[in-house]
């Protein structure tokens, strides 16, 4: 991975450790937070970087990677938390961080979320750990149905608040809320889902699938949550409309796990299927490649429910800017935001907005390409390793060379 001269000192001969929670399919973490610093950091020339997750949906044990000269090696440890009640399961998480790393030594923690934080903490008091993080990933201001839960959420938060030395949010909503908290600006800082960009290589306009779209949904869970929580339906009412009338019109569904048959269920009659390609994509490489392939990313949400995704950062559409795509998405997270004020795309309200967004998209070459640029441009803007760039040069003055 090419690197800057700053970048390849910042962290030079120093450990770090990131404590967070994933969701794990076919024994290998969905990208996430957590696993996307994993990746950036490695640019900025460590000692080691190892990654500590517990799972997100309890099927599995804890992920642990570490990054270092000899390369990239992961194993899973501890136990799956299926059967523990959720709150034995969090206070299990806590403890095995703890325990995990009471014997290393690490310059910098970053603590994805309150609950990892706390453990970065008790390791900062024991002396193991030098300087701590607290990166929200998102926030809700009742994260859990549960009272108790609840409050011990926003305790772990205030908490977490006081006593990290920097406080990185996804997104600028989060960073928002934080400032309003009393955070101050120089430790509050916008540290994005965005990738690593040198592993995007740009395709040329003309070689581009031009009427390719690509739609990155992640794992899936409940049947009905793709269904109702991400509008599949407006694609595909799009898609049959559409191609009755272009037949090179090919949507590509990129997700995690065996999901062929329940998309199936979801389609219209007719040929619809016909203009779809299922990938279970393992290979991060594999998912970029495709990406930058392609000519339109698709990124729906339905908000109703679920008020801590109002502050998260869509890594899928920080991914289809890094390759270059316009977007589709919906209204009500930041990253929407940006897709309005910067001109990366279009947001839609109903089935009949995404379906005029997506038929322009397709046809219009001249709008196309003046957003495919402005896109690539915006990128290049956002570049998270330059924005932790900034993040660490303030942080690491008072951090211990090894």
């Amino acid at each position: 991975m090419k690197k800057t001269d700053i970048q390849s000192g910042l962290l030079d001969g120093r450990c770090v450790l990131i404590l967070d929670h994933a969701i794990i399919v076919n024994q290998i973490p969905v990208h996430g937070p957590g696993l996307n610093m994993f990746a950036t950091l490695q640019a900025f020339g460590p000692q080691s970087v190892e990654y500590f997750a517990h799972c997100l949906n309890n099927e599995n044990r804890t992920y642990f990677a570490t990054w270092n000269a000899s390369g990239t090696h992961t194993r899973f440890t501890g136990i799956a938390l299926r059967w523990l009640p959720r709150l034995v399961g969090f206070l299990y998480c806590a403890v095995y961080s703890v325990l995990a790393f009471i014997g290393r030594r690490h310059d910098l923690c970053i603590a994805v979320n309150p609950l990892n934080y706390f453990a970065a903490r008790v390791l900062q008091l024991l002396g193991r750990v030098n300087k701590t993080v607290l990166y929200s990933a998102d926030y809700s201001e009742k994260r859990f149905s549960s009272n108790a839960l609840n409050r011990a959420y926003h305790w772990l938060d205030g908490y977490a608040l006081r006593h990290a030395d920097e406080v990185w949010g996804v997104s600028n909503a989060i960073c928002a809320h934080r400032r309003a908290s009393g955070v101050p600006d120089e430790r509050n800082w916008h540290m994005p889902n965005g990738p690593v960009l040198a592993q995007f290589l740009q395709t040329k306009d003309e070689e581009i699938a031009r009427h390719q779209v690509v739609y990155v949904f992640g794992a899936k869970t409940r049947a009905s949550d793709l269904m109702v929580k991400h509008h599949f339906d407006w694609v595909f009412h799009a898609l049959e409309v559409l191609t009755a009338r272009d037949n090179r019109i090919r949507l590509l569904l990129i997700g995690r796990g065996d999901f062929m048959k329940t998309f199936e269920r979801m389609m219209p009659t007719g040929t619809v299927a016909d203009h779809v390609v299922f990938l279970d994509v393992e290979d991060r490489g594999v998912l970029i490649n495709e990406l930058c392939q392609s000519a339109i990313g698709i990124a729906l949400y339905d908000l109703s429910g679920a008020e801590h995704l109002r502050y998260g950062d869509s890594m899928k559409l920080r991914e289809y800017f890094a390759a270059g795509l316009p977007s589709i998405t919906t209204p009500g997270h930041s990253v929407a935001d940006e897709v309005f004020e910067h001109g990366l795309g279009a947001v839609v309200k109903t089935s009949d907005e995404c379906l005029e967004a997506l038929d322009r998209l397709l046809h219009d070459d001249t709008s196309y390409f003046a957003i495919r640029k402005r896109v690539l441009a915006y990128a290049l803007a956002t570049d998270k390793a330059a924005l932790m760039t900034n993040a660490l040069t303030r942080i690491l003055p008072y951090t211990s060379s090894r």
